[in-house]
């Protein structure tokens, strides 16, 4: 039975693989901020209501939650990553995949290119 488990593991790390990969680390970067969110209620509530935090880190935790949310519905709308990670995709044969995978991608290029510029971190070759 486990050799079997074995076997159903992808043999070929592709675009769909990192399409999935990106997906998921966004999800938990969302949830994380969600948490991180909600632990700040919790302990302002447990102190008696009595918020301590100044205005402007407020602000912050706010633009750090619209920030993610902004850069999701990017994602969403130029890419359909949240449509693409939350598929189900069991019943679809590779190919079929393949080419979500193509789309996703493109679309992800897309965004990023627009929203973003990059630069190397290392300028020295590899």
């Amino acid at each position: 039975m486990a050799l079997q488990f074995v076997q159903t593991w992808p043999q070929v790390f592709d675009l769909l693989h990192l399409a999935l990969g990106v997906g998921v680390v966004l999800l938990l970067l969302l949830l994380l901020v969600s948490l991180r969110r909600n632990k700040t209620r919790a302990s302002v509530a447990e102190q008696g209501g009595s918020n301590t935090t100044t205005p402007a880190t407020s602000m912050l935790q706010q633009a750090d939650q619209v920030g993610a949310l902004q850069l999701l519905g990017i994602l969403q709308t130029q890419a359909r990553l949240v449509d693409f990670a939350l598929e189900d995709i069991q019943h679809y044969g590779d190919d079929q995949v393949g080419v979500a995978a193509r789309v996703v991608h493109q679309g992800l290029q897309t965004a990023l290119n627009q929203h973003f510029t990059f630069t190397p971190v290392v300028t020295e070759g590899e």
